[in-house]
């Protein structure tokens, strides 16, 4: 079995040790999996120990990465599952990932359509049509699989996309008139044609 002859912190911006396996770099492990594990100079490992410590630097490597897409705002898991995707992460570590998020509480459909909703309510209101069609972007919908069809889901109600405040979702379709005195805001206000 190849043996431990050196452990080196790496250059590179992450925290990296390169292991060293009997006089020659071997492969690279995140700092913490080093540790977590008792990698140190003189201990022995096997070719499923290697596999089983690389695969643990994948998956922590992938944990790092959603949790950094988690920092700036919530996302839906459609949204993360896809990040992950995208930046070369295997679909087997992208779930088990996706499993340890939701297990934490770091993510949840529900709470972000909740959250999406109640922010574009108070910043820029849309039309309860656009607001689906933008939660369906994100792998969502204002309909849950399996919701009844006449009753509003737990993360809508009360909202005003469940209630249509007037007000903060109307359409301003009318050209202001001449002059930017008291007339600049005089519009026309609209309504979708299925609140008619």
């Amino acid at each position: 079995m190849p043996e431990i002859t050196g452990l080196k912190m790496g250059k590179s911006r992450e925290k990296r040790v390169n292991v060293f396996l009997d006089g020659a770099f071997s492969f690279s492990l995140l700092a913490d999996v080093a540790v977590k594990n008792g990698l140190k100079v003189g201990l022995e490992l096997s070719d499923s120990e290697i596999d089983r410590l690389q695969g643990s630097d994948r998956y922590q490597r992938c944990f790092n990465a959603a949790v950094r897409y988690l920092g700036y705002r919530p996302r839906s898991e459609s949204e993360v599952r896809q990040r992950l995707l995208h930046h070369g992460f295997d679909v087997e570590c992208t779930e088990h990932t996706i499993r340890s998020l939701k297990e934490r509480g770091l993510v949840d459909d529900v709470e972000f359509a909740r959250f999406w909703i109640e922010n574009r309510e108070t910043f820029s209101p849309r039309s309860r049509r656009l607001a689906g069609w933008e939660l369906r972007r994100k792998g969502l919908s204002l309909r849950p699989v399996g919701w009844p069809r006449r009753t509003t889901p737990p993360f809508v109600a009360g909202s005003a996309i469940s209630s249509y405040a007037a007000v903060s979702a109307t359409t301003w379709s009318g050209k202001r008139l001449k002059g930017h005195g008291k007339n600049a805001g005089n519009c026309r206000v609209s309504f979708p044609r299925h609140y008619r």
